[in-house]
């Protein structure tokens, strides 16, 4: 193994929003038991999708996974390919447009969904270190940033809606080097397979919170959670 991989690797940690435990318990199917994971579970409102985001990047290792805990990874060497790409090309956070990439997502293609990302929470640290939370909360997408538009963004929405952490990956986007993910939709109209170099390695079955309560939502994330284990040979 690389001596820069192997190096991260060391100080990688994964982190979960966790609002489920059954999920969450499923969830840790396809993850290597070597690599500490940790459940936060005092992150339950809107806004805290947000919080939890600071919270992981003041709190984790030098290099973290954000992982939600209804996608599953089915290729974990694909993980460890991207960390060592990033880690080499100096990318600091990635992650996949929340618009035009998902048939559901249309926030904005400058904003990474948070349901998978990881972060070089080393070099992020002392870029915020003196930065109100404030300052980065308001920060606003510019024009400029069009430059960076990945090629694979299919459908060209406006932002029809803001999340509260737009202003803080607005903000990465400016003072850091992000390296975006593309995605397909799964035949379920709903789920999405991420991809790294065209290839999926993560299937997300996105709407956690309504697993305990919506038979119908249930059914599904449970049927992408048994492709999932069949597509990593379990």
């Amino acid at each position: 193994m690389d001596a820069l991989l192997t190096k991260s690797i060391q100080r990688l940690q994964i982190y979960t929003r966790s609002m489920n435990p059954v999920l969450f318990s499923l969830s840790n199917d396809f993850l290597p038991s070597n690599i500490e994971r940790i459940r936060c579970t005092n992150f339950n409102s809107w806004m805290d999708a947000s919080n939890y985001l600071y919270f992981i990047i003041s709190n984790g290792a030098d290099w973290i996974i954000n992982l939600d805990e209804d996608a599953f990874i089915t290729k974990w060497e694909s993980v460890l390919e991207l960390i060592e790409f990033m880690a080499i090309n100096e990318y600091e956070y990635c992650g996949m447009p929340d618009s035009g990439v998902s048939c559901h997502r249309r926030n904005s293609w400058m904003v990474c969904n948070p349901f998978f990302n990881i972060f070089n929470t080393n070099v992020l640290r002392k870029k915020m270190e003196n930065l109100e939370r404030s300052e980065i909360d308001n920060f606003q997408m510019k024009d400029e940033m069009e430059k960076y538009k990945p090629p694979f963004i299919r459908r060209n929405y406006k932002e029809e809606f803001s999340e509260p952490y737009n202003g803080f990956f607005y903000w990465l986007m400016s003072a850091g080097k992000g390296l975006f993910l593309d995605g397909i939709d799964h035949y379920d109209g709903i789920s999405t397979k991420l991809l790294w170099n065209n290839k999926p390695f993560l299937y997300h079955a996105w709407y956690t919170r309504e697993f305990h309560f919506n038979p119908k939502k249930r059914k599904r994330t449970l049927r992408l959670y048994y492709e999932a284990l069949q597509e990593k040979g379990i």
